[in-house]
């Protein structure tokens, strides 16, 4: 089964999102009913919340290999737990998807986010700070018939 992961944050943009696995990989507009994405208090990036009645915009990729979860989950950082939710596609389909949701409590109040707003404003530099970080090379597993 290929794993199916919903971006509404920074990761909607393709080439940050390449960088930070390796490779591009297929994407397809998305929305997840009855979420909001807010910005967090302090900082320049959102998360999302349960909110009946709202839909969250975002886009859905298709990961190759269990590892770009690992590489994801280091990049989004303690602050979120990647749980699945079902979404819909922009052809209508329902998918399965992972999605990174912040931790209960963890950043208080939320604020509207503008996906356009942060790309035009510090998106480059959000960029720049996100490439300082370095994934770490998953190893391959051992069978251990050494």
């Amino acid at each position: 089964m290929r794993d199916w992961i919903f971006c509404y944050g920074s990761l909607q943009a393709d080439d940050f999102a390449a960088r930070l696995v390796g490779y591009r990989m297929p994407s397809v507009r998305a929305y997840l009913p009855d979420h909001r994405v807010a910005r967090l208090p302090g900082r320049r990036y959102p998360g999302i919340w349960p909110a009946p009645h709202h839909t969250a915009q975002g886009c859905c990729y298709a990961l190759r290999r269990a590892r770009d979860l690992q590489r994801l989950d280091r990049y989004e950082g303690p602050g979120y737990r990647r749980q699945r939710r079902l979404v819909t596609t922009a052809a209508g389909e329902t998918r399965l998807a992972w999605v990174y949701l912040p931790l209960a409590g963890r950043f208080g109040a939320r604020h509207a986010w503008s996906a356009e707003l942060f790309i035009r404003r510090h998106f480059r530099r959000h960029l720049r700070a996100a490439l300082r970080w370095r994934a770490p090379r998953v190893a391959a597993p051992t069978t251990g018939d050494a």
